[in-house]
């Protein structure tokens, strides 16, 4: 037995470190040209190449999610939320909502998609659906916390961060605090819409979360402040042990972290920045050269499907959980 699980944690390895070498950077525009991208590989995105995987003029897409166990890439479209392959290829629209899409993840364990609706006032809201688009189901709107005082109504509207944790079960999300605009406040509940509650919430818009990225297994928040602060900051989940990880570089956007390789990505207009999760090491590439270029999500994920040698083939039943647990999204 012992032989055994050296094997398997030998043949996981080698399955992470190829996973590893093919990460890529996928996003969606909504400045200089609507629609979803890919940066690959990374890290070193000195010599990554960007290449656009679905061009989608006019429609705003806003939120993107990659599926790294069924290597699919699902992203906004106006209304709509579509899904490809990791190459923007066979796209195919999964569901239509009846507003704009804020953001969008994706649940593989659970086979569900999440996803919000923005701009639609009252009717703002946080969806689950089946991978296939089906099976609609309202997980959160605007719920009053039951002796909550100052911290009042938690609500749906402006929802443009989105995170699951799937092996806690638990839903988070960011949204105007009792609909004051600019008060973000960083909220939680189960994925099924069960026991929101509000972990902090911004004093204004120059404290407020703008795009965010979370560790669960350490309980970390990795998240960009715009407004005249422009910082990029890590924190415990309710905020304590603040820290500002970059300052000075300009109006930070969209991010995401690679919680294994040490990594933190994030956009300032056109250009990407790289570096370490305590925001050393920075290293930057500017892409397009335009005043009007604007990231509004990001995620990593795989570049390309990524073939398991013959060996862990024969033991994949085995290894299912640890693939699932590999390409967990911190």
């Amino acid at each position: 037995m012992k032989r055994w699980n050296l094997l398997l944690a030998a043949l996981a390895a080698q399955s992470l470190s190829a996973s590893a070498a093919a990460a890529a950077l996928y996003y969606t525009e909504t400045g200089y040209a609507d629609g979803a991208w890919r940066v690959s590989p990374v890290p070193g995105i000195a010599t990554a190449t960007r290449e656009a995987l679905a061009v989608l003029p006019g429609l705003d897409p806003r939120g993107v999610a990659v599926d790294s166990v069924n290597e699919q890439l699902y992203y906004a479209r106006g209304t709509s939320i579509e899904r490809a392959k990791l190459d923007g290829s066979a796209a195919t629209t999964v569901l239509t909502a009846s507003a704009g899409i804020g953001d969008i993840e994706v649940d593989p364990v659970g086979g569900k998609i999440y996803f919000s609706t923005i701009f639609s006032g009252a009717g703002d809201g946080i969806y689950s659906a089946d991978l296939d688009g089906s099976a609609v189901t309202l997980v959160q709107d605007a719920t009053t916390l039951a002796g909550a005082g100052a911290l009042g109504t938690i609500t749906t509207r402006d929802v443009f961060n989105i995170k699951v944790d799937t092996h806690a079960g638990l839903l988070y999300w960011t949204a105007d605090d009792g609909g004051v605009a600019g008060r973000k406040g960083l909220n939680v509940s189960a994925l099924g819409g069960a026991g929101p509650s509000q972990l902090w919430v911004a004093a204004g818009r120059a404290d407020a979360i703008s795009k965010m990225d979370i560790d669960f297994a350490s309980g970390t928040l990795y998240y960009t402040v715009g407004s005249t602060t422009n910082e990029v900051r890590r924190s415990a989940l309710d905020n304590s042990a603040l820290s500002t990880l970059v300052a000075g570089v300009g109006r930070p956007g969209a991010l995401a972290i690679d919680v294994a390789g040490d990594d933190l990505y994030f956009w300032v207009g056109d250009t990407l920045y790289a570096g370490a999760l305590d925001g050393s090491g920075l290293s930057s590439r500017t892409f397009v050269g335009s005043s009007l270029f604007a990231v509004s999500d990001m995620e990593l994920g795989p570049s390309t499907a990524v073939p398991l040698p013959s060996a862990l083939l024969l033991c994949a039943g085995g290894l299912a959980g640890l693939r699932l647990t590999a390409r967990r999204r911190a």
